[in-house]
C-alpha cells in the first residue's frame, strides 16, 4: 500500500502486533468515494472521463483529458420539393386562415347591425355562439375600424351601425 491509501484506512478487524500481546486494528483500504473526499490524481496520472480509476502515463507530463468522439448520423438531405422555410410558410397560411374566419364573423355582425340599426353584446353572442369577452373584442374591433360607434346614451354596450 502507498502512503495515501494508508492515510485513508478504516479499522474493521484486529490483528496481533509483533512483539506484543495487544491486538491492533488491521488497516483496510478506503476509497476516496467512501470518504466523500475528492483527491487530485498524482503527477503523471490522468483520469479519463469514461473511467473511474486513474491511468498512468509514465514519466510524460500530464496530458489533457481525452474527450470521447460520438458518431454522428449524417444529416438527411432535404428534398427539393420541400421549401427551406416550410414551417414559416405553414404558419403564415394558418394565420391567413384565422384572419379570413375573423373577417367573416365581423361581416356577419355588420349585416345584423345594418338590418337592426343597432347591435348589442348579447346579439353578437347569440349570432356567433361566443363568449361575452369575444363579443366585446369583435365590437371593439369594428369600432376601431369606424364601422360602428358605441352608443353611450344606454347603460349596456350598444353599438350603432355607421355604414
Amino acid at each position: 500500500m502507498d502512503e495515501q491509501t494508508l492515510q485513508n484506512t478504516a479499522p474493521e478487524t484486529s490483528v496481533p502486533v509483533e512483539g506484543g500481546d495487544a491486538l491492533q486494528p488491521a488497516p483496510t483500504a478506503v476509497t476516496p468515494a467512501e470518504n466523500n473526499v475528492l483527491q487530485a490524481p498524482a503527477e503523471g496520472v490522468r483520469v479519463l472521463p469514461e473511467q473511474s480509476m486513474p491511468v498512468s502515463v509514465g514519466n510524460a507530463e500530464p496530458a489533457q483529458a481525452v474527450q470521447p468522439v460520438l458518431p454522428q448520423a449524417p444529416a438527411a438531405p432535404v428534398p427539393a420539393s420541400v421549401p427551406r422555410n416550410f414551417m414559416g410558410e405553414l404558419l403564415s397560411k394558418a394565420q391567413d386562415k384565422l384572419r379570413q374566419r375573423k373577417e367573416k364573423k365581423l361581416q356577419k355582425i355588420l349585416v345584423l347591425a345594418r338590418d337592426r340599426g343597432r347591435i348589442e353584446n348579447h346579439d353578437v353572442r347569440k349570432l356567433l355562439h361566443c363568449s361575452d369577452a369575444t363579443a366585446t373584442r369583435y365590437l371593439q374591433e369594428l369600432e376601431k375600424q369606424g364601422r360602428v360607434i358605441q352608443d353611450s346614451r344606454r347603460g349596456g354596450a350598444s353599438y350603432r351601425f355607421l355604414g
